[in-house]
């Protein structure tokens, strides 16, 4: 009954401009206002989605959870901690300084075991992430509604409280759910400021787009990529203020980092780089395989030459023109049209596979029946996701200068854009979209509404 009465709510779509949501425009502050009805809905509809995320994590046991990528993040936080040096190095003490993980997950870590203790930190940090998880549902409400109706932006908060990838992700101690949180803030944030809404949300997007990049380095290339095209599409007079402010305030993160490693990682440490061109070799086997099949997804381990090929740019450039040039085709094939493919599979290509990146027994999709739907809803809409985003796509770029940037999903789709050409460039694994998925959600929906607006208005009497 709520639902059919937002619907209904929303107002007749202007017959002078589709292309704008079927709401009011922000208030002075950059804000969307609802009433009573929408927040109640989407109230039910967060602490579904909370309640989903913490009954993972209660029921659910990930086999060696402190493994591989999370072995070194936890590391990284105890090494911080107990030495006051911030290093993923597990085998040498004190550690040798290192930046080879990014230190935003770390330092949340850090910080829930100081809290928590050794005794409850796990139990305490899932949780945690449940919630992080959780209130990006309203997060992802509140994008949506710049550029669709309530209806609509209900379906997107809907599917994001759903969703098995986002769900099972809270029970890793890996970045996605605390990335994912941080970047939908930031975007929000990204929206309401630069829409009007003052100094303070402008300060407050470039701080939480920093910290997402201390979190995950690919964010780096977001805001200057956003303030620019703003600056380009935004529709508004006196854009170059608040995009400088926004631009500064994101720099002291990153910057403050890269001075840090300079004056503190010495040569032996590990260095962030070595990880990127680690990251970008394992994207060059055409089909994730060098020779032998069985070693598909681990390329490196067929490879001899690996060690060679991954020690320096100037070997990687080297190793990489030789294959290609034995290969060319099939190098084009794989960077043009099967990276993009796998990147935007269903399920992961690591680990346990499907929607699990670590072992796990007794996951909420195997013990609730209810949640088995949930699963197989995403599952059957994943290919016609992708088609509704490549369209969205095609529509923003076909109409892009006819509206404010601001009032259309051009921000979603460029960070969407991003990681994809990004995923293409390096190794092109699905776990790469899950913080995005959100979005993906919201901009698919937008050329649903855009053409049931079309349609309506060519129906309408006024039309004729």
């Amino acid at each position: 009954m709520v639902l059919g009465r937002v619907w209904a709510g929303s107002p007749a779509p202007d017959a002078e401009d589709i292309l704008n949501p079927e709401t009011v425009p922000p208030d002075s502050k950059g804000v969307i206002r609802h009433g009573r009805e929408t927040l109640v809905l989407l109230g039910i509809i967060f602490f579904v989605g909370l309640g989903l995320r913490i009954g993972h994590v209660e029921v659910s046991r990930v086999v060696n959870p402190y493994r591989a990528d999370a072995g070194e993040y936890l590391a990284g936080a105890k090494n911080l901690l107990s030495y006051g040096i911030y290093s993923s190095d597990r085998q040498n003490v004190p550690p040798i300084a290192d930046s080879f993980r990014s230190p935003g997950y770390p330092l949340f870590l850090a910080a829930v075991y100081a809290i928590a203790g050794d005794d409850d930190f796990y139990d305490v940090a899932r949780v945690l992430q449940a919630v992080l998880g959780a209130l990006m549902i309203p997060l992802i409400f509140v994008l949506a509604r710049r550029f669709l109706s309530v209806p609509f932006a209900m379906i997107a908060a809907a599917l994001t409280a759903t969703n098995p990838h986002l769900i099972t992700a809270t029970g890793y101690i890996l970045t996605e759910t605390l990335f994912g949180f941080l970047l939908l803030s930031a975007l929000v944030f990204f929206y309401s400021g630069l829409s009007g809404g003052g100094r303070v949300r402008i300060i407050a997007s470039g701080v939480l787009f920093g910290l997402a990049t201390l979190t995950n380095e690919t964010a780096l290339v977001i805001p200057p990529v956003l303030l620019g095209a703003w600056l380009i599409w935004g529709g508004r007079e006196g854009r170059l203020r608040p995009a400088i402010l926004l631009f500064a305030v994101f720099l002291l993160f990153p910057v403050g980092y890269w001075i840090r490693n300079a004056q503190s990682v010495p040569p032996e440490g590990r260095k962030g780089s070595d990880r990127v061109l680690a990251t970008l070799v394992h994207g060059t086997y055409p089909g994730f395989v060098h020779k032998d099949p069985k070693w598909k997804y681990y390329p490196y381990r067929d490879d001899p030459q690996y060690q060679e090929f991954a020690s320096s740019r100037e070997n990687f450039v080297r190793i990489f023109k030789e294959r290609f040039s034995e290969q060319p085709w099939r190098y084009l094939s794989w960077y043009l049209l099967e990276k993009p493919y796998y990147l935007y599979g269903f399920g992961y290509l690591q680990g346990s596979g499907d929607i699990y990146i670590y072992q796990t027994l007794d996951p909420i999709f195997e013990k609730v029946p209810a949640t088995k739907l949930f699963y197989w809803v995403h599952r059957l809409l994943h290919p016609l996701l992708c088609i509704l985003l490549l369209a969205a796509y095609m529509l923003w770029t076909v109409n892009r200068k006819r509206s404010d940037f601001l009032a259309r999903p051009g921000p979603l789709l460029l960070v969407f854009l991003l990681f994809t050409l990004i995923g293409t460039v390096f190794a092109p694994w699905p776990r790469y979209l899950v913080p995005l998925k959100p979005l993906m959600f919201a901009a698919s929906l937008w050329p649903i509404e855009f053409a049931i607006r079309s349609w309506r208005r060519r129906r309408s009497p006024t039309a004729h």
